[in-house]
């Protein structure tokens, strides 16, 4: 890999550490399928800035929000064993985003 593409890879992808060094519970082969297809789609794509960006904002919520995992895990386990693609992370990224806030628990004491 020529450095040009390596510096925009680390210069689009802040998180890529945290992602690449994450370690998934043994059995959790969900997790292992995104790390592995992050590197990919982050090494075979590094010219598309705002989807590398995307990508790697949506693998680091997944690494540190439980509750996303949840709802991710849930999806892949409805459809079977298909590999996570950019376009369907996306997807489901903006529909837990949406179903978040229509859940916000209201933590005010009257």
């Amino acid at each position: 890999m020529k450095t040009a593409h390596l510096d925009e890879v680390l210069n689009n992808c802040p998180y890529y550490d945290d992602i690449i060094n994450y370690t998934p519970e043994k059995g959790d082969d969900i997790t292992k399928d995104m790390i592995r297809y992050y590197q990919d789609y982050v090494f075979f794509n590094w010219n598309q800035f705002e989807k590398l960006k995307k990508i790697d904002m949506i693998l680091n919520e997944y690494i540190k929000n439980i509750r996303f995992q949840k709802y991710i895990r849930r999806h892949f386990q409805e459809v079977g064993d298909a590999l996570p693609v950019y376009d369907i992370l996306e997807s489901l990224y903006t529909d837990y985003q949406s179903e978040t806030m229509k859940k916000v628990d209201n933590t005010r004491w009257i």
